[in-house]
């Protein structure tokens, strides 16, 4: 039994106007795109990472605490509809996933994209 030539493919990982980032990993490209640069929307996610960094997420070492931690920032989102409304904008435009870095950011940014579903 003979073998069949091997092929390989390799081609580049762009990205959406330029304003996603292309990284290289053992060899394998992947990439992060966003579809928005909306600047309002950037500030929505930096004001979300700041709630974040306002708690002392090294202490949440269970998962009943991270979600606790969670709860406190879902609350001071939902307290403004405003502010949750910025915030299903970003994370359909993909800018929520810089908040899954850690436990409690991917418990907030999985509540927000929960709120997305409610809102289709």
């Amino acid at each position: 039994m003979t073998e069949g030539k091997k092929q390989q493919f390799n081609a580049p990982v762009g990205s959406v106007d330029n304003q996603g980032t292309q990284n290289n990993v053992a060899g394998v490209n992947y990439g992060v795109q966003t579809n928005t640069s909306d600047p309002e929307l950037q500030a929505t996610v930096k004001e979300i990472q700041t709630l974040l960094a306002g708690l002392d997420v090294t202490q949440a070492t269970t998962t009943s605490e991270q979600m606790r931690l969670a709860g406190t920032v879902i609350a001071q989102i939902e307290e403004k509809p405003t502010f949750k409304e910025r915030a299903i904008r970003a994370a359909r435009g993909g800018l929520v996933e810089g908040l899954k870095q850690n436990p409690v950011g991917a418990i907030v940014a999985g509540a927000i994209e929960g709120w997305t579903k409610e809102k289709d």
